[in-house]
């Protein structure tokens, strides 16, 4: 069985992409101005509009 680990090991390839958050910030806030991948819309109202503001939104970022 020791010997199987040690075999899967050798196989194993290392893959980094350290620039790759920032990069994906830029795609995702793309998706979301389209409205995709939206299944939540928050309604803001803030002080300077008195009108509420809506905001598409994923739940899985919002919980994050």
């Amino acid at each position: 069985m020791g010997d199987s680990v040690c075999e899967e090991l050798e196989d194993l390839v290392h893959f980094s992409v350290p620039d790759l958050p920032a990069r994906g910030y830029v795609v995702m806030e793309e998706i979301r101005r389209q409205g995709k991948l939206c299944d939540v819309t928050l309604k803001v109202r803030t002080v300077a509009r008195d009108a509420p503001v809506s905001l598409g939104a994923n739940s899985m970022l919002i919980g994050c």
